[in-house]
C-alpha cells in the first residue's frame, strides 16, 4: 500500500512538474526578458491614440473565467456520477476524475500563456497608445512621414507599450471559451440538457468575444493581435483537447481509455497505472 501511494504521489509531482515546465518561458521571460525594440514611423497613425484603461482587467479575466470553468467542470462531473455509487467510493472517483481534467486544462493554459509571452517578446510591436505611453523626446515636427525614427527615448519607459502582438487577453479568453465547449460536449451527453450546453457554449463564446474586442476599444491592442491571439487560443485549446486529452474519454477512475493503437494503449496504461492500481487496492 505505502508504495502504491508513494507511486502516486510520483505521479501528481511529475504532472506538476510538466505543467511548470511549459509555464518556464513566461516565468523566465518576466524576470530577465526585455521585448524587442523597435523603432516607428513619424506618420504611423495607429500608435497615436490615448491611454484608456482596461474594460476587462488582467484579474478579472483570470478570476472570472477560472471560477466559471471551476463550476461547470465540477457540477458536470458531479452530474456524471453513477447513481448507485455512494460514499467513500464516490468520493474518490469524483476526486480522481476531476484532478485528471483541470490538470489537463491547466497544462494547456500554462502552454497558452507561454506562447503569447514569447511571441510579445520576440516581435515588440508598438501598442497603439505608444507614443502617449512612451512619450518619445523626439518629435516629428518638420519630419518626414515616412521616416523611421530609431534613436529615441522614452521620457516614461515603459516596456508593456513594445508587446502589442499577440494578445493575451484574446488568447486566455479563446482558450477558456473552446476548451470548456470541447469539455462540454465530450461529457455532457444527456439529451435533456442539450440547450443548456448549448448554452454554456454559447456564453463562453460571447464572453471571449466580448473580451478581444474590448482590447481594440480601450487602445491595447491593433485588430490583427486581437485576431491571432483567438486563434493561437482556439489552436492551443483544441490541440489540448484531441491530443493530450483524447476528446476527455475518461475510465471510470478518470484516467483515460485506451485507443486502438498498442503502443499508446501501453503509454495510457504506464502513465495511469499507478493512479488506478492505489484507488483500486482501496476499494478491495
Amino acid at each position: 500500500m505505502a508504495t502504491i501511494s508513494g507511486n502516486l504521489i510520483c505521479k501528481i509531482f511529475y504532472d506538476l512538474i510538466l505543467c511548470f515546465a511549459t509555464f518556464l518561458p513566461f516565468f523566465i521571460l518576466a524576470l530577465v526578458g526585455s521585448p524587442y525594440r523597435r523603432g516607428f514611423f513619424c506618420g504611423d497613425e495607429s500608435i497615436r491614440y490615448p491611454v484608456r484603461s482596461s474594460t476587462v482587467s488582467s484579474s478579472e479575466l483570470y478570476m472570472v473565467s477560472t471560477v466559471l470553468i471551476l463550476l461547470i467542470i465540477i457540477g458536470t462531473e458531479y452530474y456524471r456520477l453513477p447513481r448507485m455509487v455512494r460514499g467513500q467510493q464516490a468520493l474518490k472517483q469524483y476526486s480522481w476524475t476531476l484532478y485528471h481534467i483541470l490538470i489537463l486544462f491547466a497544462f494547456g493554459a500554462t502552454a497558452s500563456v507561454s506562447i503569447t509571452s514569447v511571441a510579445k517578446y520576440t516581435v515588440g510591436r508598438l501598442r497603439p497608445h505608444f507614443l502617449a505611453l512612451c512619450r518619445p523626446n523626439i518629435t516629428c515636427e518638420g519630419r518626414s512621414p515616412v521616416e523611421y525614427i530609431e534613436n529615441y527615448v522614452c521620457t516614461y519607459e515603459n516596456s508593456d507599450a513594445r508587446m502589442s502582438f499577440f494578445s493575451g487577453h484574446s488568447s486566455w479568453a479563446a482558450y477558456t471559451a473552446v476548451f470548456i465547449s470541447m469539455y462540454l460536449q465530450s461529457r455532457l451527453r444527456c439529451p435533456k440538457l442539450v440547450l443548456l450546453k448549448s448554452l454554456l457554449q454559447s456564453l463562453a463564446f460571447y464572453l471571449a468575444l466580448y473580451t478581444a474586442l474590448t482590447r481594440i476599444s480601450d487602445y491595447k491592442h491593433h485588430p490583427s493581435d486581437v485576431g491571432v491571439g483567438l486563434i493561437v487560443g482556439g489552436l492551443t485549446a483544441y490541440c489540448t483537447v484531441k491530443w493530450a486529452a483524447d476528446d476527455l474519454k475518461l475510465t471510470t477512475w478518470g484516467c483515460l481509455t485506451q485507443r486502438q493503437n498498442p503502443e499508446d494503449n501501453a503509454l495510457i496504461q504506464e502513465n495511469n497505472r499507478s493512479s488506478y492500481s492505489a484507488i483500486e487496492s482501496e476499494e478491495q
